[in-house]
């Protein structure tokens, strides 16, 4: 019989992680701003199209196309998420002594002003401003809490 040597995967499973709390904290974020979509102005409540936006165009903020933008945008939503807690996986092992709390916190901070300050403005400027900053900002830092409860442990 040929032998086998098994070698046990040692990044991937990080990285594992890191994929589910990024998911486990973009559904945080996600159901946050259904939720202040649905007690203010609505806007907020239309972050997938307005995420839609950055791949279907300015248009599909004014002629949604039967839900496919708000489809399209909360999987680009999941997406970032996904690469953000990739991101908090990776940098965790430099970063536990500071604690989950306030690392997470200020993580998700970061992670606001790079993806909604930077990428978000350079991509289409409106958008960021009809969302509004308030409830972004504290949806992010929600994110952040979740990525902390996640790593609480670790």
């Amino acid at each position: 019989m040929p032998q086998v040597n098994v070698v046990e995967r040692k990044h991937v499973p990080k990285l594992d992680r890191g994929l589910l709390a990024g998911l486990f904290a973009g559904a945080v974020v996600w159901t946050w701003m259904l939720l202040v979509g649905a007690l203010g102005d609505g806007s907020a409540a239309d972050f997938g199209s307005f995420l839609s936006a950055s791949v279907l165009g300015p248009d599909a903020i004014e002629s949604p196309k039967l839900g496919l933008d708000w489809l399209i945008g909360s999987a680009i939503h999941f997406v970032v998420w996904a690469f953000i807690g990739i991101i908090w996986a990776v940098a965790w092992p430099k970063i536990r002594r500071y604690g989950a709390l306030s690392s997470s916190l200020l993580f998700a901070l970061v992670a606001y002003i790079v993806v909604v300050q930077v990428i978000g403005r350079l991509i289409d400027p409106s958008m960021v401003d009809a969302l509004g900053i308030t409830g972004l900002l504290i949806g992010y830092l929600f994110g952040g809490l979740a990525l902390a409860f996640r790593y609480r442990t670790e």
